[in-house]
């Protein structure tokens, strides 16, 4: 292997470690990925502010950040359409509805709720063919915090979701038009 201060190949192609090159196109894909995830989750975090100063909800929660690397970093990916994601998290709410409901009023096993959700919303993803994992751990999350039907109706996995769903879709047309290019199939 050759050491890592090493030239590249060629000039468009940068050396990372002593195992892996980069070319200019990888290095500006990770840029916009990166940016397009930091203005995301800026957006989700001020859309937060706003809607918990004005009206006590929240936007967002933990897996709003994968959702964000998902939808900046593979925008192609099955997981990254908004259909998908729309529907994998109602898919959640729905699971951690279920969860909460079989644990407290048919206690059969000892499962936490969180498991019971995720589980659950897995099932469903599978079924309806709509799979993400970030709404699969925003389930889990949703089945343990002391869900009620309201709370989960506004639940802020799901309206992060579309905040992020919303940037990212202004985000490629912007950048799109700047590049001249389309967003890469992942």
């Amino acid at each position: 292997p050759r050491a890592a201060t090493e030239r590249a190949e060629s000039p468009k192609q940068l050396i990372t470690s002593k195992h892996t090159t980069m070319n200019a196109a990888e290095v500006k894909s990770a840029v916009f990925a990166s940016v397009g995830c930091l203005v995301g989750m800026l957006a989700v975090h001020e859309a937060n502010k706003f809607a918990y100063e004005k009206y006590e909800y929240k936007v967002g929660c933990p897996p709003s950040g994968p959702l964000a690397c998902l939808l900046f970093c593979m925008p192609t990916a099955p997981a990254s359409q908004p259909k998908t994601v729309i529907i994998s998290h109602a898919i959640a709410v729905l699971s951690a509805l279920c969860a909460v409901a079989v644990h407290d009023f048919i206690p059969v096993l000892d499962v936490p709720k969180p498991v019971v959700g995720l589980v659950l919303s897995i099932l469903a993803m599978k079924l309806a063919k709509a799979i993400n994992p970030p709404a699969a751990a925003y389930a889990a999350a949703l089945s343990g915090s002391g869900t009620t039907l309201s709370s989960v109706i506004t639940g802020p996995g799901t309206l992060g979701a579309v905040v992020l769903i919303v940037v990212q879709q202004v985000y490629f047309k912007i950048t799109d038009t700047i590049t001249g290019t389309k967003a890469k199939k992942a």
